[in-house]
């Protein structure tokens, strides 16, 4: 029997992201190999995200009610078991909008 490897992909990149604190966000990646690759994501400055609030599923990044501690670059990562890519993405969050009331005597 003959195999065929081939190395991670790949077919969809992904892409920066601005946002304004409160909204939710996704970033999407997408790779192809042989074996098929398992698709990750992890903020650069961080080693982990635990909070519930990030969602990884299919290679896709969902972050609900963004903060603005959540700003800064994720890295998304295919691998299989020959070999792995990475490309880079950035979230941008600005501030809620805040109104400020002058008075004037």
């Amino acid at each position: 029997m003959l195999y065929f490897v081939v190395t991670p992909r790949f077919t969809l990149l992904p892409r920066n992201v601005v946002a304004k604190e409160g909204e939710n966000v996704s970033f999407v990646c997408n790779a192809t190999s042989f074996p098929a690759p398992r698709v990750s994501w992890v903020q650069k400055e961080k080693s982990n995200n635990n909070s519930e609030r990030f969602v990884q599923e299919e290679g896709r990044l969902t972050i609900t009610t963004v903060r603005f501690e959540d700003k800064g670059r994720y890295k998304c990562r295919a691998a299989n078991i020959f070999d792995s890519v990475s490309s880079i993405a950035e979230l941008v969050v600005y501030g809620k909008e805040t109104v400020r009331i002058l008075f004037y005597s």
